[in-house]
C-alpha cells in the first residue's frame, strides 16, 4: 500500500521526499528486499516530488536491505537522471557491492557511496 501525503510517499519498504536544496531523498526500511516494483515507485516518487524536474539524490540503505539482481538491473537501464547521486550504506557487504556497481554504470551523472547521511548530504551541496 502507498500513503502519499502532500509532501511525503511512503510504501513498505520505503518513504520519500524533498530535502532543503531539491535534494530527493528516499530510505529504505531495514530488513527489507527491494525488488523492480519497489524501484519503479520510487522513480516515480522521483518524478512527482521533484516536479518532472532533474535534481540531486540522497539514497539510504540500512543494514540487511537488499536488491535483487532484477532490480539492479532495473538500475541500471532505468531512464532517470539527476543532477548527482549520494548512496549511503550501513554494511560493508552493501558497500562491496556498490563498488562492483560503480565499475559497470554507465550513467553519465556522478554518483557516490557514503557510510553517513550527513557526509553524503555535504557533499551533494557541494555540486
Amino acid at each position: 500500500m502507498t500513503e502519499i501525503d502532500q509532501h511525503i510517499i511512503r510504501t513498505e519498504k520505503s518513504v520519500c521526499y524533498l530535502l532543503e536544496d531539491d535534494i530527493f531523498y528516499v530510505e529504505y526500511f531495514k530488513d527489507m528486499e527491494c525488488d523492480v516494483a519497489e524501484f519503479v515507485h520510487t522513480s516515480d516518487s522521483y518524478k512527482l516530488l521533484g516536479n518532472n524536474e532533474t535534481i540531486k539524490i540522497l539514497a539510504v540503505f540500512p543494514e540487511f536491505t537488499n536488491i535483487t539482481p532484477e532490480a539492479r538491473e532495473y538500475l541500471q537501464n532505468r531512464e532517470n537522471v539527476a543532477i548527482a547521486e549520494a548512496i549511503v550504506f550501513d554494511s560493508l557487504a552493501q558497500r562491496l557491492v556498490f563498488n562492483f556497481y560503480k565499475l559497470l554504470r554507465q550513467k553519465k551523472y556522478p554518483v557516490k557511496g557514503f557510510q553517513s547521511k550527513d557526509k553524503a548530504l555535504i557533499w551533494l551541496k557541494s555540486l
